[in-house]
């Protein structure tokens, strides 16, 4: 039908003609009448000669109109002859209501490919559809400005800034965030959809879809995705919601699982530290419980292993051990049973600790040493205190949506309004009074009694209360005595020559080191945005490596380098995770970085494992025919005489902690 636009009617014969005419090809031999009374393609009155070629009737979906001022709408208006065809046909678009107009933005092949309408919102008008021979009318309103827009001049402009970038297509906004209303709200780690490269605009900005922000399985419905869909739970190993059903078996299977890669983990501690105290395992730890907050790329599987061990055993990222505890399980609950197995790190070591002693004695008629609790100990409370400040930010953190007070890890819920919610409050307060705040403390004075203060006679102390503090004081730090193992294992070293403050700080504080520094790092991933988040890990990486280069408080240089190496490998993920958000890689590129930060990820696994090699290769007296080696192992000062008497020979086998030789 290649009726001119604009024409009414055409002559239907005139349409046809050359059905009438003689072809070399094809020999059209019915007559006209035949052909406009039989032709079943073609349905009008006999009586008619002529038929319309121009739209005589005209429809739309009227769900797709459905848009806010001036956004670019592609419209689909369908435009039928009296046969029912599709033809195409220019139409006008106006409105009853002069505030309203209509801006071509766009023609195609003689189509509106796409146009805006501008107009107030939430206001009634009629929007007329008009061809040559026909009309459509319908009532008609436009919608409020959506998330990232404001309304000015009868139209929705984009809120540009660094967190929104509009587009006719699409709204961009910053990754972990979800959408309420008008509004952004920090999404929960592994609780909204990720967004891919491919989706993103400049690296960090993401494309809105306000109907599917949540992680699969998780309910888009829910207020910060944190419920999981009707028949789902969330599992230990990640933070995924899957389908449990049917699984109750694996109530039992999960605690054993899980207790026993802790009691295993505990078995190579005590095996560790059975001689010396293994003075490699808190920086190695450290490093892969503060890679869990960096890293934001594809691991290794075994890699990963070592960063979810070291944190709730998989709280987040997907783990090995993605498993089903009980259906229905939300997030809140699980924060409750990870408390459960911070609690079996030190249990269970002490438990592995009894049977290993027993069977040790029973084999080789020798007893294990307690020392080897002892040290082990400290490590495990090292991770336990990891473990526990994370989980106590996450109990205790809220967030305000729509007025309303939520937990931020299950915001299903209000704060302290549901009763598995204040007794999690309850433990969580009592752990940062009880451990987090003053665990460093207990060090800090164990610190000050062994290194300066054991010597000290209390009968020589002048005033009558100080005597007392002084053996109150002493009964105190003989119950933390495991600490003197972890004091006399670190080797600070014993320079009394260098700057007065700077001594004290290398004896007394280096102790704590980690344990602030991980509180450190903690802060500056739950307490800021997730636009800065990365540059605040990167600044505080570098303030703790540049502390510890300053301070270099182990007698031992070569302890000072491994050290030094782990924290320097720790910045520089932290600075690469924040360079990768701004750039944009080809795949080819983004899989050489992502091996790159992978051989990053395993620089502490590769030096911790190094160490344990070179003390088993000492063990076994290989050492002696390579003395380039020896320095890495070897004891450089004897036994202080402050240690007490109460040790015995096989404690003694080496030496805990320098002394000046001068003295």
């Amino acid at each position: 039908n290649k009726a001119g636009t604009g024409i009414g009617n055409d002559i239907f014969t005139s349409t046809l003609e050359t059905c009438t005419n003689t072809n070399i090809e094809v020999n059209y031999t019915e007559s006209l009448i035949d052909v406009i009374t039989t032709w079943p393609h073609f349905y009008f009155e006999k009586s008619l000669h002529a038929i319309s070629t121009n739209a005589v009737n005209i429809s739309i979906e009227r769900g797709k109109w459905n848009i806010q001022p001036g956004s670019l709408f592609k419209p689909e208006i369908f435009l039928k002859d009296e046969r029912e065809q599709l033809v195409d046909e220019e139409v006008n678009l106006f409105f009853q209501d002069t505030r309203f107009s209509v801006d071509l933005h766009q023609i195609i092949q003689n189509s509106a490919a796409s146009f805006r309408i501008y107009g107030p919102p939430n206001e009634n008008t009629k929007l007329f559809i008009q061809s040559a021979a026909s009309l459509l009318s319908f009532d008609f309103q436009l919608n409020n400005c959506g998330f990232g827009y404001h309304f000015d001049n009868n139209s929705c402009v984009c809120n540009n800034n660094t967190e929104i970038q509009c587009f006719d297509d699409a709204v961009y906004i910053p990754i972990k965030k979800w959408v309420y209303k008008e509004n952004m709200f920090p999404c929960p780690k592994g609780y909204c959809k990720d967004c891919s490269k491919k989706d993103s605009y400049v690296g960090n900005l993401c494309k809105l879809n306000a109907t599917n922000q949540c992680a699969l399985n998780r309910n888009q419905s829910s207020i910060l995705c944190s419920k999981c869909n009707t028949g789902y739970s969330v599992v230990f190993g990640s933070s995924d919601c899957k389908n449990c059903s049917g699984e109750s078996y694996k109530a039992i299977e999960i605690p054993f699982t899980v207790f026993s890669v802790v009691a295993g983990c505990n078995f190579v501690l005590l095996l560790l530290n059975k001689k010396t105290f293994s003075w490699y395992l808190i920086p190695t730890i450290y490093s892969y419980q503060i890679l869990d907050q960096l890293i934001s790329i594809k691991t290794c599987p075994v890699l990963l292993f070592f960063i979810e061990l070291f944190n709730s055993v998989g709280m987040y990222r997907k783990f090995s051990l993605e498993l089903c505890f009980y259906n229905n399980m939300n997030d809140l609950e699980k924060k409750g049973l990870m408390f459960i197995v911070a609690l079996w790190w030190i249990v269970s070591l002490f438990i592995v600790y009894k049977i290993f002693s027993f069977f040790f004695q029973l084999f080789t008629k020798e007893k294990f040493t307690k020392e080897a609790f002892h040290r082990s100990l400290i490590v495990v409370l090292f991770i336990v205190y990891s473990i526990t400040a994370k989980l106590s930010c996450d109990v205790l953190v809220s967030i305000t949506i729509n007025n309303e007070k939520k937990i931020f890890i299950f915001a299903e819920e209000q704060y302290l309004k549901e009763t598995l919610h204040i007794i999690l409050y309850a433990i969580a307060v009592f752990v940062i009074i009880a451990f987090l705040i003053s665990f460093p403390l207990i060090i800090l004075c164990s610190s000050l009694y062994w290194n300066l203060f054991n010597d000290l006679e209390i009968s020589s102390i002048r005033w009558e209360f100080l005597q007392k503090f002084g053996i109150r004081f002493k009964k105190i730090m003989k119950f933390f005595k495991f600490l003197k193992w972890y004091q006399y294992g670190l080797k600070t070293t014993n320079d009394t020559d260098s700057y007065f403050p700077i001594y004290y700080i290398r004896i007394i504080i280096f102790p704590m080191f980690y344990f602030l520094a991980r509180i450190l790092l903690l802060v500056a991933d739950q307490f800021s945005s997730s636009e800065i988040q990365p540059t605040c890990l990167s600044a505080s990486s570098l303030c703790v490596l540049v502390f510890f280069l300053l301070l270099k408080p182990l007698l031992n240089k070569h302890h000072n380098v491994f050290h030094a190496i782990q924290l320097t490998n720790l910045f520089l993920v932290a600075l690469w995770n924040d360079t990768y958000r701004w750039m944009y890689l080809e795949s080819k590129d983004e899989k050489k970085f992502a091996i790159f930060i992978n051989l990053l990820i395993f620089v502490p696994t590769g030096m911790a494992f190094f160490v344990v090699i070179i003390n088993i290769l000492k063990c076994t007296r290989f050492l002696e025919k390579l003395p380039c080696l020896m320095h890495l192992v070897k004891e450089e000062i004897p036994i202080p005489d402050r240690v007490e008497n109460k040790c015995n020979d096989s404690d003694l086998r080496e030496p805990l902690i320098e002394e000046n030789t001068e003295d």
